[in-house]
């Protein structure tokens, strides 16, 4: 044993063979750590954002879907469908001065149009002309209302008794409004699709003709339990909210100075009962039973968002970029040509709701076009396109679309 060693003390000794981690292999196990953690974040931040995005893909599409099938449900039980001209404006402003009146109501946003039909196909506008719609204005026939009435009391073997079966319409308006909600971070607000339905009118035509077999004690039982369902009679008291009370007829067809009639005790058409003036009016909508009107959103999920991904839905809407007004056929600038928006309207057409570049677009003032509607067809047979397209923003800085859509036929 040398000098050296039996001279160093026996704790000294001890230490010398316990030697710690240098600076240097810290470093190199820390960067090593640091990239496998980054790459396991990205791996994990992928596979969030694949699933936020498919998530959000299948939102889309049964948004989207569901709401163009339950138009498409209402129109085939409709009994006129408005178009864009003379008579159906004055239909749409007259169920709009109504929305406006309503408060707590969305309101119709600005440059809501109907579609104008032609007897073209179910293809992009062209030349010029505008025949596409960001807006749906319909009569529906609703379920017929029976009513029992007893036998005429003088005359029972030429009146017997019978049970009437009261035809009714209603109509509804399907029209976008703005959410005071911003969409994503690009966007402004989000944009809904409202349906209004109306109180239910009887039909002019069959009250004024098909009446002629009644006595005149069953007319007037008729018209009482017409114009409130709710009278004890034979057959006994109806749901008002089935079948609420009726005090007006409608002659489809008519313009609106000429189609509305109030319904008197004698069923006496129309001496005394109208035709009403375009004033005198008044097409209500229905009272549900919580006493709202009866004007909701089709899209009631746009009033909130996901939580598992905190997304944001809306209907598509055009935003126009200042410097740029051509690069704005999409909600998200700098992705024009990735999020495009489909649209039948007619983009170089100056008075479509959606044009491309044009004052409106440069002042960057929003265009609503993800909803439209197109008619095509001659008298006997025409053809309705309805079609919402929705964006998501299912993650910061990323967005998705979607279209539904379907194709109506009806004869008329």
């Amino acid at each position: 044993m040398s000098q050296t060693e039996t001279s160093m003390p026996p704790r000294w000794r001890e230490r010398r063979g316990e030697r710690g981690i240098s600076l240097p292999e810290i470093l190199v196990a820390f960067t090593i750590t640091l990239f496998i953690m980054i790459v396991v974040l990205s791996m994990v931040e992928q596979v969030m954002s694949l699933s936020f995005f498919a998530e959000s893909h299948n939102d889309l599409a049964i948004l989207s879907q569901r709401s163009m099938n339950t138009v498409q449900r209402d129109l085939l039980q409709e009994r006129q469908v408005f178009n864009g001209d003379a008579l159906g404006i004055a239909y749409r402003d007259k169920i709009n001065a109504k929305i406006t009146a309503t408060a707590g109501i969305p309101q119709v946003a600005a440059g809501s149009v109907l579609p104008i039909i032609n007897a073209g196909a179910l293809a992009p506008d062209t030349g010029g002309v505008r025949n596409t719609g960001n807006s749906l204005l319909m009569a529906r026939q609703l379920q017929p209302f029976p009513v029992a009435l007893a036998a005429d009391a003088v005359n029972p073997a030429s009146f017997p008794a019978v049970t009437f079966l009261v035809d009714r319409y209603q109509f509804e308006y399907f029209y976008l409004t703005h959410i005071d909600r911003r969409f994503g971070k690009n966007g402004t607000y989000t944009l809904d699709l409202m349906r209004f339905r109306s109180q239910p009118f009887a039909d002019f035509f069959q009250l004024s003709t098909a009446t002629t077999n009644l006595s005149s004690s069953q007319k007037q039982a008729l018209s009482a339990k017409i114009q409130d369902p709710s009278i004890a009679a034979s057959g006994g008291a109806a749901d008002l909210n089935v079948f609420p009370k009726i005090t007006q007829a409608w002659s489809s067809g008519q313009a609106i100075d000429q189609a509305f009639f109030t319904i008197d005790a004698n069923l006496a058409f129309p001496a005394g009962s109208g035709p009403l003036t375009t004033a005198t009016v008044d097409i209500k909508p229905w009272i549900l039973k919580n006493g709202q009107p009866d004007i909701k959103s089709m899209f009631p999920e746009l009033t909130h968002v996901r939580l598992s991904g905190n997304m944001d839905y809306t209907i598509a809407y055009r935003t126009a970029v200042a410097s740029n007004p051509t690069q704005s056929t999409g909600l998200i600038p700098g992705q024009v040509y990735r999020n495009p928006m489909p649209q039948f309207f007619e983009t170089s057409c100056a008075t479509t709701p959606c044009p491309p570049n044009n004052s409106v677009m440069a002042a960057g003032l929003p265009l609503d076009c993800g909803f439209e509607v197109k008619i095509v067809g001659t008298p006997g047979f025409q053809q309705v396109l309805s079609r919402v397209v929705m964006y998501s923003n299912y993650q910061a800085g990323r967005y998705d679309q979607q279209e539904g859509f379907v194709i109506t036929s009806y004869s008329r």
